[in-house]
């Protein structure tokens, strides 16, 4: 190993050290984040992508879906970051009221949480449902084996307001929805057993219902209060969140040992080496 292969090594272990080091402190902060248009853009993705339905500005995020839209589909705005712990997310909604439309599951709009150690769902919308009218709305998903989700809604609850806020509140391993119409204060609609593991995307959504429909809606003061928020790992997915730096080490001390004893070889200075 020549001093080019030395350094290179020790600016490649010293990444991997830094990135360890990162990856525990990561998740030890407690957060509070209101949405913006910088951190729209840096911290969540779009789906589907490119994404003609949602605009972004200084007044929020504004949904917006036409009822001539060929192929009607599920289009959201999805963080990068994971929340561990308990948490309240939240967001004002102002929506202008559409038909009930004649087929598919009903136009909603809202948030969502996901969570993969058993994929968990829990969405909470506002919308108008076939059969149920206009109502907010809570729906659990949780994957099968076979990759196929299934889905299970709360009874509908019965709202004509065209604003308010909609909270999904988890404590422990239980979350509660709320909803406030207008400037009134929450109301609790459910409380769902659920999971404390950790939250991998927060979602606000538009659904058409899987059938060609009209929607507008704006999201504003999207909020996140957290024991924990990180890109990384939060606590309950680090079984020894010390790994990473120990791994580091391992491979800094491992690779020294290596270089002298290769060394000590290639000059002769070492029992059975090769002749000067």
């Amino acid at each position: 190993m020549n001093q080019k292969h030395a350094l290179l090594f020790a600016v490649g272990a010293v990444s991997i050290l830094f990135f360890a080091w990162s990856t525990v402190s990561a998740g030890d902060m407690k957060a509070e984040e209101v949405g913006n248009p910088a951190l729209y853009r840096s911290h969540f993705g779009q789906t589907p992508f490119p994404n003609k339905s949602i605009a972004i500005d200084a007044n929020g995020v504004h949904f917006f879906l036409s009822p001539e839209t060929e192929k009607p589909e599920y289009t959201a705005l999805y963080s990068f970051f994971k929340l561990g712990g308990d948490f309240e997310v939240s967001v004002n909604y102002d929506w202008t009221p559409v038909i009930i439309p004649k087929g598919g599951y009903g136009v909603s709009c809202g948030v969502a949480i996901e969570t993969n150690d058993k994929k968990k769902s829990i969405a909470l919308a506002r919308g108008n449902f076939p059969g149920q009218g206009s109502a907010y709305r809570v729906t659990t998903g949780t994957w099968r084996e076979d990759k196929k989700v299934d889905y299970k809604s709360e009874p509908p609850f019965e709202t004509t307001a065209k604003s308010g806020r909609l909270i999904i509140l988890r404590k422990k391993k239980e979350v509660i929805c709320l909803a406030a119409d207008e400037e009134g204060e929450p109301k609790e609609l459910c409380k769902i057993p659920f999971t404390d593991a950790a939250v991998q995307r927060v979602l606000i959504f538009a659904d058409p219902g899987a059938t060609p429909t009209e929607l507008d809606a704006w999201f504003t003061r999207f909020k996140i209060r957290a024991d924990e928020m990180s890109h990384h790992m939060v606590k309950q997915e680090q079984s020894n969140p010390w790994w990473g730096v120990y791994a580091g080490l391992v491979l800094i001390v491992v690779g020294t040992m290596g270089y002298f004893v290769v060394r000590r070889i290639r000059t002769g200075r070492w029992r059975g080496g090769a002749e000067q």
